[in-house]
């Protein structure tokens, strides 16, 4: 950031307890189960889901080492896909499916168990570990997947930020964050944003 004067009061550490302390309340703690990556700071959520986009990518990477991380890279694929239509279904339940799909998933993670190889070992203990978590959104009929959404609305900004560099203060990156919330719901809500702002701020005005 261009101001020195903002730092000191910029957290740089980016664990558990700060996202935690600083950017969630008690009461969305409660009622928020979000979709994530592998980031360990997101565990103090009592739920969440695994973002199976993230996943994918993972073991496609892997794919290049054996023809036996080619398999799971293709049986992921097919058991996300699988899913994915599932849902489209609207079913009321899914827990019979979700069971089904548990047990897909162990025979698949079960298929890395025995590798020598140091990085197919470490994704095996990911996979493990991620398990439950990606088969949440099974529990719950509005919960997504994967992150894929998100990941969209924000590539413009990163984009941005690529070809003007950061913000000169914390302020601004509020004020810029705010900015892009906005426009961005007003287009997932199918609202004209410039319109929307105009007459907020003649409003504003007005008061």
């Amino acid at each position: 950031y261009g101001d020195h004067r903002d730092l000191h009061s910029f957290p740089t550490r980016r664990s558990s307890d700060l996202l935690r302390d600083e950017y969630w309340t008690v009461e969305m703690l409660k009622t928020i189960i979000p979709v994530v990556d592998g980031w360990r700071s997101y565990n103090f959520f009592s739920e969440l889901q695994r973002c199976w986009a993230h996943i994918l990518i993972e073991a496609k990477n892997h794919a290049k080492i054996s023809y036996l991380t080619q398999i799971v890279h293709q049986e992921l694929q097919e058991l996300y896909f699988d899913l994915k239509h599932i849902r489209s279904l609207s079913l009321k339940n899914y827990e019979g499916i979700r069971k089904q799909a548990d047990n897909k998933l162990g025979i698949i993670i079960a298929r890395l168990e025995n590798s020598r190889d140091k990085k197919i070992r470490a994704f095996h203990k990911k996979l493990t570990n991620a398990r439950t978590d990606l088969l949440t959104a099974l529990k719950y009929p509005d919960l997504v997947l994967d992150n894929n959404l998100a990941e969209r609305l924000l590539r413009h900004l990163i984009l941005m930020r690529k070809t003007r560099g950061k913000v000169a203060s914390i302020q601004g990156a509020e004020a810029l964050m705010l900015l892009a919330s906005f426009f961005e719901t007003c287009k997932l809500k199918n609202i004209n944003p410039h319109i929307r702002l105009a007459k907020l701020l003649e409003g504003m005005v007005g008061k």
